[in-house]
């Protein structure tokens, strides 16, 4: 709800690239654009101009009165593989533009999946199965 300024963006950025062989987590991958932009910068950037547009249409409904920076928060979910990987990813590249204050990260709970007799399920081998709480 824009209007009761109950908005935000959550970005879950738990996977890691096993495909692509970048070895990184998936949102940390260069994804072959000349800029060489990765998806979380893409996805900030956007943000960043969605505020712009929110700033403009709200200046030009509030003519005459003063009107508040629009900030929308940026929660990141991560995993407790990659929460500090994607912290650092954050920071090292001053958050895509994007305040500090605006960005938040918490990491989502994990648990082994099993099965009726209480034996751990595998993924694949070598890879526990994970169940996700949160």
């Amino acid at each position: 709800e824009m209007t009761a300024e109950r908005v935000g963006v959550v970005l879950l950025c738990g996977g890691f690239d096993r495909v692509l062989g970048n070895g990184v987590f998936k949102g940390m991958i260069n994804v072959g654009l000349p800029s060489g932009k990765s998806i979380l910068q893409l996805y900030c950037e956007r943000m960043q101009r969605l505020c712009h547009t929110l700033q403009r249409r709200t200046e030009m409904l509030a003519v005459g009165r003063s009107s508040r920076a629009i900030s929308i928060p940026l929660y990141i979910m991560t995993n407790q593989w990659n929460h500090e990987e994607i912290k650092e990813f954050f920071e090292e590249n001053k958050f895509f533009g994007l305040l500090p204050t605006q960005v938040t990260f918490f990491t989502q709970a994990n648990m082994p999946c099993v099965d009726p007799k209480g034996m751990i399920l595998l993924q694949d081998r070598g890879y526990m199965a994970i169940l996700k709480t949160k």
